[in-house]
This record gives structure tokens, C-alpha cells and sequence, in this order.
């Protein structure tokens, strides 16, 4: 902890765990004496535990080491606080012991106290009691003798206050709502109240239903399906482009499948069709019943269909001359990297458990188009995936060209370029409802669509420095003008013929480093840290990043909870990203944080047959477990 943290009462907790340590009680001692509930003073405050002193004393340091946004979480707080009790040595746990010994003696003298004040005044009042109770009836006469009596009718008129005010006179309570005063005032008068009158039906209810009218459903109204997904049949896909095939990827479900790959935050131009089931849920976040599903990439309109053994592909715009569908997704799929291979080697994590494993297989990382997938990112801050895309759709429909038009008159629209957005105004963006967001895209299509002579009048801008390092990496994955869009790829994508698992998979070659490329990403307005590292782990070929979040860090805490004692801020969000890459060695990271992302997600959440948490928890141990046999040469 900082020095400028609060200062915490109580022994030093430091040292390893007890041998045998027993997890603390919450309750008090046995031994402890109760008080009845029902006395009239005040009860002597109870015994707490150890743990209870420990938390007291604890509680505010642990908070002040953690990011604002999760001091309100009270599990991750309360999990710290219980990590730490439970690796005191024996030293500091027996000085818990005493403060919680000492604790329960002076509830013992209170309680001593508490009873003899009470039999006290139990005495006096014994006496008092008999006279109270025969002036009680007197006082009420007196009281309410020269009031008027009130009937049923003019006590429903008043308000509450008149109804306070004549209980009040009366020497009746006051509290409560209207009808408890009502309640008090009838009894006191003796009034017996009316019943209320049932309501007589209205003539429009008693008339006959018409035979061809139907009749209105008790139950509300559907709730509005999530925006990226869409409500068509899919019997009525097969009348878009008839003359374009149905393609097999030849991908198994090992190493890809959609459901949980296409529409849970990498990309935010696919939408999920549900099947005609109308009990089959939806959710903006996806879900592992997904099976058919519709995109957009660059220019091309691609229907594609999740079976239990394959991937199969489906063109719905004109395919350009030389295109090959197959070629081209296998190249966005990244398939030259064994996804399963992958899987094997992140199993002896003790934080990747092997059902993780079985009931999320095939999540891949996409390789984007870099432009589309800045355009989606700049939205992204302060942003969840729903809302993201939605403001993704927005730019598409109202600046892109149009790509195919669905029966039902739902229109699909791509990307627009970059001269598209160089057009657009900053309070057109504000009307559209970016918000703030505005200027980031105003900001980022001023840098790109500079020429390359121009770019030393950036540097007296309000804009980070350009350098020709800088520049450079910019131009290659942002081109100024592109006359034929194809996906980059530094890596050898797979061939037609191609049809086998993919080969070893080993960290694609770029003629740039990773943090040349983030550093190239943030001199863009509204590109922080955490959008860099997306749009560089989604479309430029950086497989062992781990963009730095929330979530991120929460992983982190999991697997190092020294990671707590840093200060909030830039530097912890980089030792949590080096965390997760030190716990998956190999260049594949960011890979490895895409399951565990997926499995945090709501709907996968309660979808997953068993809880991801408790799962990691229990097959942990239970590896740890094995590593300790193999380690011991007497097993």
C-alpha cells in the first residue's frame, strides 16, 4: 500500500498461510450471552469474530488499492480480504485471536450490566403499570368529551394531515399511511366501514366479440430483439442471389465456431438470425444456440451457416472477377493457426480448465479489415458491445453504400470509405447520437486523409507528433486510396486445396513491433491505450496482445492477487496484460483472453451448463493437486 493510503489499525498482515488454519466464523462465541429481543433498551453491541476485526481494519486499504470502478464490488473486495486473512502465519492470526477474545469479554460485562438495569426497571415499572392502565381510559374520555364525534363519510374526506391531526387529539398514533389512520379513527368511533361496491362492467365489455376480430392477448408485448439480430426467415435468404452456391469451409468445430466468435465483441458487422422457434432466446451479446448468421466484409455480403461438423459459406452480393469465397474466409478465419493445438497448450493454465475448453471450443481471433475495424473501436469507449454496434450500423446505413437488400425491405450497407467520412460534419456525428465521439472521427479522417507530403503540418496541431516511423505504419494499414479491397495479411493464408487442420501454429512475422504499432494507433484522437490494442490484435497481426480493461485486470487479480497492492492506473493495466501473457506463454495471448473474455459475457454466463468461475476454481485445484504428486518422488 501507498503512503498516502489510510493507515490500518490492527497487527500487520503479512506472512504465508497456517498449517492449520481454520477459515473464520462468522458468528460469536458459544459461550456469549444473549440478550432478549424484545427489551426496551438499548442492546450491548455483540461479539464479532476475528475475521469481522480483521475486515474492519482492513477493508479501506484493500478499496484504495483497487480501480474506482471496482471498489463498489463487493466480492472481489471481500475475496481479497479472505486471501489475505488466510495467509497470516500463526503469529498474526493469534493476535486476532486475542482482539476477538477480548471482544467476547466485554460483550460478557455488558450483557451483566444490560440485566440488571433491566430487572431495575422492570420493578419500577411493575408498580406504575396498574394506575397507567386505570387513567388511560379517563384521559381518552376527557380528551375526546368535548370533541365532536365524526362519521364514516368525513373521515374519507380528509387528507392525511387532518387525519394525523384528529388522531393526534384523540391520543391515538399517527403513524402509518391512510388507511391505517382510517383504521384507528373507526375503531375508536366505533364505526363498522362500508364495503366498497364491486364495478359494474362497461357496455363495451358486455358486448359481443366480433367472430373476425381477435381478441387481445393478456400477456405484454415482445420485448424488442437486440440490434444485431435479425428477424427474417431464413427460408427467405435462398431467394438472394439463387445463382451463388452454398460453399464448405472443410473448417471443423474445433477450430472455429461462429456462435461464439462472430458477434461477441472482436467484429460489430455480423448479425445473428435466430431460428423459427419463438421460444429460442436472443441476446445482443450472443449465445451458443446461434447457428446461421449474416456480415458484411469490405464489399462483399457473406451468409454463413454453423453445423454441427462444419462451417458453410454463402456469397449474396456479385463476387468480383478471380474471387474466391473459400480463400477469402479462410484468411479472416486466420485458420493457418491450430486453434486446437492452442487449446492443449493453454490447458496446463491453471486458470484454462479442460471444460472450459469442451464447452467453448472454436473461438478464433478475426483478422479485420483495419479500417472497419477502427471505425467500430472509436465507439467503443464507454461503450458495451449492444451499443457499439448499434453505432457501428448507424455509420454503415447512413455513410456506406448499399450492399443488398433483404426481402422485407431490410437493407445491408458496407463501411463507407475514407473520403465518405471525410465529408461529414462534426454536428452530423452529435445528431446521430456519438456524442462526444464526434470529434474522434472528425479528428482521425483529418490525419489519414492527408497526403504523405503533408504530414509535417500535423506536428503543429493539436495532434501527437507524426513521425515518418509513424506515418509509415499508418499508411500501410490505412491506405489512402484503395482501388481494390482486399484483407491484408502478413501471414500466407489457406490455399483452395487447402482442406486439412491447420499446421503448428507459430506468431505471424510483421515488419513492425507491437508497441510501434499501439504507439502509431494513439497519435489518432480518440485512440487510447485499450482501442489501440483492439484494433492491433483484430486486424494488424498482433496475436499476443491483451488490451488492458476492467475485465482484463479482474483476470489478472485472479491469477496474481499481489497485483491488488499496485496503484491504480496505466502501469497496473500493463502488469495485468503481462500477467495473462506470462500465464500463456507461447505468442498467443490475446487468443487465450478471447475464450476467457467469451466466458465472462452475460449469456454464455448462464448458458454454460456449470459456472465458468466455479469450474476454473475446482479443476484448478485439482491440477494443482497433480503438479504437487509429480513433484513428490514418494508418490
Amino acid at each position: 500500500m501507498s503512503g498516502q493510503q489510510r493507515a490500518v489499525t490492527g497487527p500487520v498482515v503479512t506472512g504465508p498461510a497456517p498449517k492449520n488454519h481454520k477459515p473464520p466464523s462468522k458468528a460469536s462465541s458459544k459461550n456469549s450471552s444473549k440478550v432478549p429481543v424484545t427489551s426496551k433498551l438499548a442492546q450491548p453491541n455483540k461479539a464479532r469474530s476475528a475475521f469481522t476485526h480483521f475486515c474492519k481494519a482492513t477493508r479501506a486499504a484493500v478499496k484504495s488499492s483497487l480501480p474506482e470502478g471496482d471498489r463498489k464490488d463487493k466480492v472481489m473486495v471481500n475475496s481479497l480480504l479472505l486471501c489475505t486473512f488466510e495467509k497470516l502465519d500463526d503469529a498474526e492470526l493469534r493476535k486476532w485471536r486475542e482482539i476477538e477474545k477480548k471482544d467476547e469479554e466485554r460483550y460478557n460485562e455488558d450483557v451483566k450490566d444490560w440485566n440488571e438495569k433491566e430487572r431495575a426497571l422492570s420493578a419500577n415499572s411493575e408498580g406504575e403499570s396498574a394506575a397507567s392502565t386505570q387513567q388511560q381510559l379517563p384521559m381518552a374520555m376527557s380528551t375526546a368529551g368535548p370533541l365532536a364525534p365524526l362519521d364514516e363519510a368525513t373521515l374519507k374526506k380528509m387528507k392525511v394531515a387532518e387525519l394525523k391531526e384528529e388522531a393526534r387529539k384523540r391520543s391515538l398514533k399517527v403513524g402509518g399511511k391512510k388507511p391505517d389512520l382510517l383504521a384507528r379513527l373507526y375503531e375508536f368511533f366505533n364505526i363498522t366501514p362500508t364495503p366498497p361496491t364491486p364495478k359494474r362492467p362497461s357496455s363495451s365489455s358486455l358486448q359481443t366479440p366480433s367472430p373476425n376480430k381477435k381478441p387481445k392477448s393478456p400477456s405484454k408485448s415482445p420485448a424488442r430483439p437486440p440490434a444485431n439480430v435479425l428477424q427474417i426467415s431464413p427460408s427467405l435468404l435462398s431467394s438472394v442471389s439463387p445463382s451463388s452456391p452454398w460453399i464448405d469451409l472443410c473448417i471443423p468445430p474445433s477450430e472455429l465456431r461462429c456462435s461464439v466468435t462472430l458477434t461477441t465483441g472482436q467484429s460489430f458487422n455480423w448479425y445473428s438470425i435466430p431460428p423459427p422457434s419463438p421460444s429460442s432466446p436472443t441476446s445482443a451479446w450472443g449465445n451458443l444456440k446461434g447457428s446461421l448468421f449474416l456480415g458484411v466484409i469490405l464489399s462483399h455480403c457473406i451468409l454463413i451457416s454453423e453445423t454441427p461438423t462444419t462451417t458453410l459459406a454463402r456469397l449474396l452480393t456479385p463476387p468480383p472477377p478471380t474471387f474466391s469465397l473459400k480463400t477469402f474466409l479462410h484468411t479472416y478465419f486466420q485458420t493457418e493457426v491450430s486453434l486446437s493445438k492452442l487449446y492443449v497448450t493453454w490447458s496446463c493454465s491453471l486458470h484454462f480448465s479442460e471444460g472450459l475448453a469442451k464447452r467453448l471450443k472454436g473461438v478464433r481471433v478475426l483478422r479485420q479489415d483495419p479500417w472497419e475495424t477502427l471505425v467500430s473501436f472509436l465507439a467503443s469507449s464507454n461503450n458495451a458491445i449492444p451499443r457499439i454496434f448499434k453505432l457501428s450500423e448507424t455509420i454503415r446505413r447512413e455513410f456506406g453504400e448499399l450492399l443488398v437488400e433483404l426481402p422485407g425491405g431490410r437493407k445491408i450497407f458496407s463501411y463507407p470509405s475514407l473520403d465518405k467520412l471525410g465529408a461529414v460534419s462534426v454536428e452530423r456525428y452529435r445528431e446521430l447520437g456519438f456524442g462526444y465521439r464526434d470529434k474522434f472521427y472528425r479528428g482521425t479522417v483529418d490525419i489519414l486523409s492527408k497526403e504523405d507530403g503533408l504530414v509535417n503540418n500535423l506536428n503543429a496541431q493539436s495532434y501527437k507528433k507524426v513521425t515518418p516511423r509513424a506515418w509509415s505504419i499508418l499508411r500501410k494499414f490505412f491506405p489512402f486510396a484503395v482501388e481494390s479491397p482486399t484483407l491484408h495479411s502478413s501471414v500466407v493464408a489457406s490455399s483452395e486445396s487447402s482442406e486439412s487442420t491447420p499446421s503448428t501454429p507459430s506468431a505471424p512475422f510483421t515488419p513492425f513491433t507491437v508497441d510501434e504499432i499501439k504507439a502509431a494507433l494513439e497519435i489518432l484522437p480518440g485512440v487510447g491505450g485499450k482501442v489501440a490494442e483492439c484494433v492491433a490484435l483484430f486486424s494488424c497481426d498482433c496475436p499476443d496482445l491483451v488490451p488492458a480493461d476492467t475485465h482484463v485486470l479482474k483476470m489478472a487479480l485472479r491469477m496474481d492477487p499481489e497485483l491488488s497492492k499496485m496503484k491504480p492506473g496505466l502501469k497496473q493495466n500493463k502488469m495485468a496484460s503481462d500477467v495473462i501473457r506470462k500465464e500463456f506463454p507461447g505468442g498467443y495471448a490475446g487468443w487465450a483472453h478471447s475464450v476467457l473474455f467469451v466466458a465472462e459475457l452475460p449469456s454464455f454466463k448462464t448458458e454454460v451448463e456449470v459456472d465458468v468461475t466455479a469450474a476454473l476454481k475446482i479443476e484448478g485445484e485439482e491440477k494443482e493437486v497433480k503438479k504437487s504428486d509429480r513433484s513428490d518422488p514418494t508418490s
